[in-house]
């Protein structure tokens, strides 16, 4: 019998784990960007990511 995969096939996959340790205020932040963009966590902090990447690339 051939086992199943499971979860969507997808080109790009994430493989890495990261663990942040956040205040109060902080997770208020994080809960409210993720209301407002109908967004998890994982998607809003991706966003912020590319986001701060993407201008200290244009410092350069």
């Amino acid at each position: 019998m051939e086992k199943k995969k499971l979860g969507r096939p997808t080109e790009n996959k994430k493989t890495g784990r990261f663990e942040l340790r956040t205040t109060e205020e902080e997770e208020r932040m994080l809960d409210y960007c993720c209301k407002v963009m109908g967004s998890s966590r994982a998607s809003v902090m991706r966003m912020g990511l590319k986001k701060l990447y993407e201008e200290l690339k244009l410092r350069q």
